[in-house]
């Protein structure tokens, strides 16, 4: 992941939810032809930074990940923008909020084995 965010703080809540400080770098692979006159940042990188991170975090085999039954986009990411994730874990679902200046970016579920 450090080619795609620079991780600046993660802060335990509790036991099952956890905020990460982080910004997202410009050289980030999934910025490559998404699109031409402005780079953003695409849902599936959000989400992929979702999984990864909780699979560290929590410990949780990445391949244990399936349904997303809820996700939602309300504002683009920008190259090298500063952003907080929100990740909670809880009866095998993943919440997840993304938010950039205090704006919610992204929210979701994610629900593994």
């Amino acid at each position: 992941m450090n080619k795609h965010l620079k991780i600046n703080n993660i802060q335990n809540i509790d036991d099952c939810c956890v905020l990460v400080s982080a910004q997202v770098l410009h050289e980030c692979d999934f910025f490559k032809g998404h699109f031409q006159e402005q780079a953003i940042l695409p849902g599936i990188a959000q989400v992929d930074f979702v999984i990864n991170l909780a699979s560290q975090i929590f410990g949780i085999n990445k391949l244990y990940f399936g349904n997303i039954p809820q996700l939602k986009f309300k504002k683009v990411i920008l190259p090298n923008d500063d952003i907080e994730i929100k990740i909670i874990n809880n009866n095998n679902t993943i919440t997840f909020e993304i938010s950039v200046n205090n704006q919610v970016a992204s929210q979701g579920k994610i629900k593994y084995e």
